[in-house]
């Protein structure tokens, strides 16, 4: 019986060894999703500066899906707080400039990118401001992760 009780015992240290590996390869992984986020995020409102590309809007989540807890442990206050402002220009751009009063996704705008008061002007417009803002919160995000 003793012989089983210091067999667990050995295989407990390097169990906990490894479960904190894995949690820690688990973070970095969660952290550099979410980076990759921003960037595509950037990305696909960059594609809108000049021409309409939807689908580049289509295809990005409207967040990144983890609570305040779970990214305040996964970054620095400061990186975090980025993170979320992001996100939350992203939203806005989103409701403001994509979505139909029904909340479907636009396709069509009115006017032409060299008018600033059409709708379509005002996306390019705004497109434009935001990737400008994003390349701002990314150069600090570089310099706190």
């Amino acid at each position: 019986m003793k012989n089983i009780e210091q067999l667990l015992e050995e295989f407990k240290t390097p169990l906990a060894t490894i479960d904190n590996q894995l949690q820690s390869n688990l973070a970095e992984e969660k952290r550099t999703h979410i980076l990759l986020m921003v960037y595509r995020m950037r990305e696909a409102v960059a594609k809108q500066q000049e021409e309409l590309r939807p689908h580049y809007i289509k295809e990005l989540p409207t967040t990144h899906g983890l609570s305040a807890d779970e990214l305040s442990h996964l970054f620095p206050k400061e990186a975090a707080l980025l993170i979320d402002q992001c996100w939350s220009k992203y939203q806005d751009y989103i409701d403001k400039h994509w979505l139909t009063k029904q909340n479907r996704m636009k396709t069509v705008f009115q006017g032409t990118q060299d008018n600033p008061t059409s709708e379509r002007g005002q996306l390019h417009f705004e497109s434009k401001k935001l990737v400008s803002y994003f390349d701002q919160i990314i150069s600090k995000l570089n310099s706190l992760t």
